[in-house]
């Protein structure tokens, strides 16, 4: 029976092996890093969307703003040539506000020429970066069938390794395939280890003694006594 047991293990560590390999695939490792880098790209494109958002909001106010000084100023010299001014004081005073707002209106428009070019940067980026996108979701499509296709070739193995392990089942004793269900997990998923003429364990590659080759061969339970695992004697 334990041959048997031995044969359903070998069909289990075939699965795991499948589905190891599917995980580590180059493709399915490439399609994860695509994946990855493109919602990285889409979150930096989103980002940059917004503080160009928030910089148009700014830029929108800045005419207004810009009027406003110019008004001003012309308001202080016209008050200045109009006759409206009658002394030295007050002269010095309005010609003060006109330098004061001359000034902050140079401010704006800096301000403004350094809003716009930050503007047209990340504007530039932002394209940049969607250049990057929609070349990526190309090379993630095209992963994806591969990706795919190696699923569904390994889903056809699977399957067959599935219904290969119901016919084994169907012929082991019940309480010989509970034993294996309670063990094997202690064993890295394989707690029966065939002996082959050398006396070496399937399991962990070592010599076992003669005398444990010898029990094997005369069916009685044994064990390696280097791994644990439950032995028996390649026909």
């Amino acid at each position: 029976m334990l041959k048997q047991l031995y044969q359903l293990q070998l069909i289990e560590t075939k699965e795991r092996h499948e589905l190891e390999k599917q995980q580590k695939s180059n493709e399915f490792q490439q399609l994860r890093k695509v994946k990855a880098d493109f919602t990285h790209q889409k979150d930096s494109y989103l980002q940059l969307e917004q503080e160009i958002a928030a910089l148009d909001e700014q830029l929108a106010s800045f005419p207004a703003q810009m009027a406003e000084l110019e008004e001003k100023i012309s308001a202080e010299n016209a008050a200045i040539y109009d006759g409206s001014v009658v002394n030295a004081k007050e002269l010095a005073a309005r010609e003060a506000q006109i330098a004061a707002l001359t000034e902050k209106l140079h401010e704006l428009q800096s301000l403004e020429s350094l809003y716009v070019g930050e503007r047209e940067q990340k504007k530039g980026a932002a394209g940049e970066i969607k250049k990057q996108m929609a070349h990526d979701y190309q090379e993630f499509n095209s992963l994806k069938v591969q990706v795919q296709q190696m699923q569904a070739e390994a889903k056809e193995r699977l399957e067959e390794m599935e219904q290969q392990k119901k016919e084994l089942e169907a012929a082991i004793p019940a309480d010989e395939l509970a034993w294996y269900e309670s063990v094997k997990n202690k064993c890295g998923g394989t707690p029966v280890a065939m002996l082959n003429a050398d006396h070496v364990c399937s399991g962990c590659h070592t010599i076992v003694p003669p005398i444990t080759f010898k029990r094997t061969s005369m069916g009685q339970q044994t064990i390696c006594e280097n791994c644990g695992r439950t032995l028996f004697v390649e026909e």
